[in-house]
């Protein structure tokens, strides 16, 4: 998708505004659109997904993407139906495109409640900026179901700059899930008033593991 200008109330993204179903799995692509939602859930590439089982592999965003809450790079909002298990999986991808809201602005995955998230030598570069809830990678991880989910982030560095007021992280905004950071950094500017880290900027999850990591921003 290129040169394209995409523009709603919620549920927008540069491929895909809302995906629901089994499994969803995005492959080689990509989107240099500007996506803006007026109210919540912009992606540069899928606006809203439940999908069971969501696979992003070797793909990227380079378009402005903004919404008032929920806006990323890659995924704006993924969530699942109650009691449903789901998994979803990022490998060799990126974005680049600026990405602007007010709560849960991030590079690539704005608001996630997955059962099981892995995010594998996958990066941010764009410039992030919110007010609440404000990160390179994620700004908010958690698991609503209760069910000992996990996210898992593996060779992932944000490297642009995030600017926000409370909750603002290089990797990781606000986590309450168990957490495991292995062969990551941040090396972006990092500003905001409350609740600030290079890395994680606030979790209250039972076990959050960060190895061979650093933050330089």
């Amino acid at each position: 998708i290129i040169d394209s200008y995409f523009k709603g109330q919620e549920d927008v993204g540069g491929l895909i505004g809302l995906a629901f179903g089994n499994k969803l799995a995005i492959y080689n692509c990509y989107s240099k659109a500007t996506v803006i939602a007026t109210k919540r859930h912009a992606g540069g590439l899928i606006g809203e997904s439940d999908a069971s089982w969501l696979y992003i592999k070797e793909s990227f965003n380079v378009g402005h993407v903004s919404a008032y809450e929920q806006a990323a790079g890659l995924l704006g909002y993924y969530h699942h139906f109650t009691g449903v298990p789901n998994k979803m999986e990022v490998y060799n991808s990126y974005n680049a495109g600026s990405i602007e809201g007010r709560m849960y602005v991030s590079g690539l995955i704005a608001y996630n409640i997955v059962s099981w998230l892995t995010i594998k030598d996958s990066y941010n570069t764009g410039a992030v900026s919110g007010n609440m809830e404000t990160a390179g990678i994620i700004s908010y991880n958690s698991d609503e179901q209760k069910n000992t989910s996990s996210t898992t982030l593996i060779n992932v560095y944000n490297t642009g700059d995030i600017s926000g007021n409370i909750g603002v992280a290089g990797i990781v905004a606000q986590n309450s899930r168990n957490l495991t950071v292995d062969s990551s950094f941040n090396k972006g500017k990092v500003t905001g008033s409350f609740n600030v880290g290079g890395i994680v900027a606030n979790t209250n999850a039972p076990s959050v593991s960060v190895s061979n990591s650093f933050n330089e921003g």
